[in-house]
């Protein structure tokens, strides 16, 4: 994983990240120029966003996009079976097939997101549901669960803007952010690039971090403003 490309943003995710919210704007015809670098990051966040930007500039190509997707994640994980084997099915010269790509083929890092998610939702619910912890709360706790378990936990962001947000501020805290992306949603328009790239960032936002982080942050903004 320390061998990918990092790009400006210090993480390939989030480098990828910002390929897909760019793709919209991209022509087709260009769209294959974007390939080296969705490949050196080789995220599924960035996959997934790439499929939403796609789907919603082409519909009639969603079925395509999203089949390869599936294909690729069954792939992924049909080979996580056969991982205590030197030898076997899913290896080619005794190494992993997913382990030539430039992610690998871990999937430690969604059960981490996983089990973070659950805490922080336990938490917030059962302490602070109205008004929330407090800013930066979060990643003092993510150090402190992480510390008690037998699985290393993701110490520094929760995975999930939302989820973050509303440990932090609560369901007042929600209850904003609502106001600011319903007027937003109820404007997206199937074939804009700018709704499409909104839209991905949403969506991505659900499983990574998009929105605290200052540059995709700004970007996202950017493109709220442009929206009607």
């Amino acid at each position: 994983l320390g061998h990918r490309m990092k790009g400006t943003y210090g993480s390939p995710v989030l480098t990828a990240i910002s390929l897909s919210a760019v793709a919209p704007f991209v022509p087709w015809y260009v769209i294959p120029l974007l390939a080296p670098g969705v490949y050196l990051t080789f995220s599924f966040t960035c996959f997934i966003g790439v499929a939403i930007a796609t789907t919603w500039m082409m519909p009639q190509s969603g079925v395509y996009v999203w089949s390869g997707l599936a294909v690729l994640l069954v792939a992924l994980l049909l080979a996580k079976r056969h991982e205590v084997d030197v030898v076997g099915p899913a290896t080619f010269r005794n190494q992993r097939l997913f382990e030539w790509t430039p992610r690998g083929d871990s999937t430690d890092g969604w059960w981490s997101r996983l089990i973070l998610d659950r805490l922080m939702l336990e938490h917030w619910w059962t302490a602070a549901r109205w008004l929330g912890h407090g800013p930066g709360h979060a990643q003092g706790e993510a150090r402190k669960w992480g510390s008690r378990g037998d699985r290393d936990l993701l110490s520094g962001e929760c995975h999930c803007d939302v989820l973050q947000h509303v440990y932090e501020y609560g369901l007042l805290g929600l209850a904003a952010v609502l106001a600011f992306c319903v007027p937003i949603v109820m404007n997206l328009r199937i074939g804009d690039p700018w709704s499409a790239a909104w839209l991905v960032l949403l969506v991505v936002s659900a499983i990574h971090y998009p929105a605290r982080h200052p540059a995709l942050g700004l970007m996202w903004l950017a493109i709220s403003a442009r929206l009607p």
